[in-house]
């Protein structure tokens, strides 16, 4: 609750930006066993199962195993790889183009309090394939992300508080203006259209993004980098940390560097609130 000069009383939250995993590919296992009886393999998944029985692998990742021991000529191809190494190897022949063959497993996150602008910074990569959708969250209060340059300054944080109680204040009456009773659905849309042109790119949203795991890999690299934007930077290196304990063998090569260019394991990044600001994503030769 924040008290403005006129000692009247408004809501914004300082919401913190959090991403959870809420969907990703897995095997058919009727296309898959329908396909091993046309081609008249019969030990293909008796074999798989054994040299992987010390391994865990996630649904997505198995996939991608799948599909690429069927398509790829490449002669490093072997029945006695485990999930890991082969997977390794696709990694060491990754060149990051569209056909990456990581792609064909793709994984759904859910965003939750990330900012207008996170979405804008996103589309700006122009990663291919890359799914978004976003809508404002369903509660009447305006919420925000404190950046870091505002942190250390208590003036500073009482003013880009108060920007978004204000604001929030002023949407309201202007819906309180509006009669929404007797409009119809497609007049609300507009009505709620034009009074979102006061928000500002700070303005928390809920946000969706599906990709494949190449894309994912790449996007990693790029909003994980010390120039991105700092809640590029915080959402994804946390996100990143889920994808590496979920998704182990895609992303056996990925950890965190600090600015002296020492490397780390993802543990390092919930280690402490601040650990992320000196930490950026990066991705090591296997």
């Amino acid at each position: 609750m924040i008290e403005h000069p006129d000692k009247e009383t408004t809501y914004a939250y300082n919401g913190l930006p959090s991403s959870h995993i809420i969907g990703e590919t897995k095997l058919v296992v009727e296309g898959m066993e329908t396909f091993l009886h046309e081609i008249d393999d019969q030990n293909f998944e008796t074999t798989w199962k054994k040299v992987n029985q010390n391994e865990k692998i996630n649904a997505a990742e198995a996939v991608i195993e799948y599909m690429a021991r069927f398509t790829d000529i490449e002669e490093w191809v072997e029945d006695t790889q485990p999930n890991s190494e082969y997977i390794k190897r696709l990694i060491q022949k990754e060149d990051e183009s569209c056909n990456s063959p990581f792609d064909h497993s793709t994984v759904t996150v859910l965003f939750n309090n990330v900012s207008m602008m996170l979405v804008k910074s996103v589309l700006e990569y122009r990663l291919n394939h890359l799914i978004i959708s976003e809508s404002a969250r369903p509660v009447l209060n305006m919420g925000f992300w404190l950046p870091p340059a505002m942190e250390s300054n208590e003036n500073y944080k009482e003013v880009f508080s108060q920007i978004f109680a204000n604001l929030n204040d002023i949407k309201t009456k202007f819906f309180e203006s509006m009669d929404l009773a007797n409009l119809t659905n497609e007049e609300i849309h507009k009505k709620v259209a034009d009074v979102s042109r006061i928000y500002p790119w700070g303005t928390q949203i809920i946000c969706s993004m599906t990709a494949g795991l190449g894309i994912w890999r790449n996007l990693f690299k790029l909003a994980g980098s010390f120039n991105a934007d700092p809640e590029l930077r915080f959402i994804f290196l946390h996100l990143a940390y889920k994808f590496k304990n979920r998704y182990t063998h895609v992303f056996q090569d990925m950890v965190v560097m600090n600015a002296e260019g020492e490397t780390f394991g993802f543990d390092t990044v919930i280690s402490s609130l601040d650990a992320w600001k000196y930490l950026k994503i990066h991705f090591k030769q296997l």
